[in-house]
């Protein structure tokens, strides 16, 4: 089979090189007729373009880090937006699991300074925050956690604090007033968002609160069955659980009908995140749904944006949430 070359793809078109170079890399004005016609050419003479050429007069990898604190349906939901909106772009995306270890991220992040990679997109929030920004001074980069007004790193993300307050006022208004949390270790950004959410929203309602209604969930594995059961093994026993994950919803009525609770009936719970497994779950868990496809989306479209230049200062984009209530929460 032939090999063609870009000359050969201008030369059918009828247009210049500089055309076809503008088509392949989506940058510049070019006429739609002709875009279109440059793009059936390319098709038909199943011209593949020199990447590694181009990357490298470029100064660019055309690949981008993405950093993960784990693996799982959320993040892998997550990760499918990233991917779809990458390879759209002609980028690859190298995804990394980051553990605890600050090392290991910091030897992620050298592959910036190296120019490995063309930019990194950071969903591992125990990351401190000084150092994303003063990499984003330098290079490309983007996050899923709010950032202060004046920051430069750029993110994509939901209203966390209100997110959480519209889950423990669903459960105040079926009435419970003996209303518990179950979280993460606040080293993530959400957790202690969530946290304070919970907080302030009792509070506002004049409703209990009680440090042995807070548990956290420290292991690596997220298992939160261990803090389910000292809740609901206390005397003074919480009528209602705010799950700050739906993994540990789960969780959470795993230990009540291990124990004879009933769910909703003794016991109602709510988790977050929107997992596909919590609709199918017994009881089916309600919710608060994030748009985990559409923030990858979004996060990589932020991204690739600084990678070319297109934005240079720190673009915020709030992505909406929804409350899906299911049997766990059922008024009884």
């Amino acid at each position: 089979m032939k090999t063609y070359t870009i000359q050969d793809v201008a030369r059918r078109a009828g247009v210049s090189v500089a055309t076809v170079s503008r088509v392949i890399n989506r940058s510049g004005p070019v006429k739609q007729q002709t875009r279109t016609k440059v793009e059936r050419i390319i098709e038909e003479m199943e011209y593949q373009p020199n990447m590694l050429g181009r990357n490298l007069r470029q100064n660019r990898s055309g690949r981008i880090l993405v950093l993960l604190p784990m693996f799982g349906a959320f993040y892998s939901m997550v990760n499918w937006g990233i991917q779809d909106f990458a390879h759209e772009q002609g980028y690859q995306v190298l995804v990394a699991q980051t553990y605890t270890e600050q090392g290991v991220v910091t030897g992620y992040m050298d592959m910036l300074s190296q120019h490995f990679v063309d930019g990194l997109i950071c969903f591992d929030q125990r990351v401190p925050f000084e150092e994303l920004e003063k990499l984003s001074a330098r290079y490309p980069v983007a996050v899923n956690r709010v950032t202060p007004e004046g920051s430069n790193v750029p993110f994509a993300s939901i209203d966390e604090y209100n997110s959480a307050c519209v889950a423990v006022r669903h459960l105040i208004s079926i009435g419970r007033k003996k209303i518990a949390i179950i979280n993460r270790s606040v080293q993530f950004h959400f957790a202690h968002i969530r946290l304070d959410a919970y907080l302030d929203t009792l509070e506002a309602e004049g409703l209990e609160i009680r440090p042995e209604w807070q548990r956290t969930v420290v292991t690596a594995d997220n298992d939160g069955m261990p803090c389910c059961r000292e809740l609901l093994r206390i005397e003074n026993r919480p009528d209602a659980i705010f799950a700050t994950s739906d993994k540990l919803a789960a969780d959470a009525i795993r230990a009540a009908r291990e124990l004879n609770i009933r769910v909703p009936e003794d016991l109602a719970v709510i988790g977050f995140d929107g997992d596909p497994l919590a609709q199918i779950y017994t009881p089916s868990i309600s919710t608060i749904v994030q748009p985990q496809y559409q923030m990858g989306k979004q996060v990589c479209n932020i991204l690739i944006d600084r990678i070319r230049g297109e934005i240079t200062t720190s673009h915020r984009a709030m992505l909406d949430t929804e409350l899906i209530v299911r049997n766990s929460t059922l008024s009884t």
